[in-house]
C-alpha cells in the first residue's frame, strides 16, 4: 500500500515521548507498507462506524487514525485514547 502522512499526524508524533509507542509505531508502518489490502493487517485494527473509509489502530494507550483512498493509506492523527475521538474523524 502507498502511505501518506498528514501534517496533523507529524505534529502529533513530535509530542510523543514514550519510546515503546514509537518503536511499535515503526513496526506498524513497516507492516502496512508490505500489505496489499488493509484487512490483512495482523495488528489491532478496527473499522470506525462514523465513515466508510476511517480506521484506527491501537498501540497501548494511543490510537492511530487512518483514512483510505483507493490503494493509499493516509495517517491522519496519533493521539491518546481520551483525545483521538474528539479530533478524528
Amino acid at each position: 500500500m502507498d502511505l501518506k502522512f498528514e501534517n496533523s499526524f507529524k505534529r502529533d508524533l513530535k509530542k510523543i515521548k514514550d519510546k515503546n509507542v514509537l518503536e511499535e509505531l515503526k513496526k506498524v508502518i513497516k507492516g502496512l507498507e508490505e500489505l496489499n489490502e488493509l484487512r490483512n493487517f495482523k495488528g489491532n485494527l478496527k473499522k470506525l462506524r462514523s465513515g466508510k473509509n476511517f480506521w484506527r489502530i491501537r498501540i497501548g494507550d494511543y490510537r492511530i487514525g487512518l483514512e483510505t483512498e483507493g490503494n493509499t493509506l493516509i495517517f491522519v492523527r496519533i493521539l491518546p485514547r481520551k483525545e483521538i475521538y474528539k479530533y478524528f474523524p
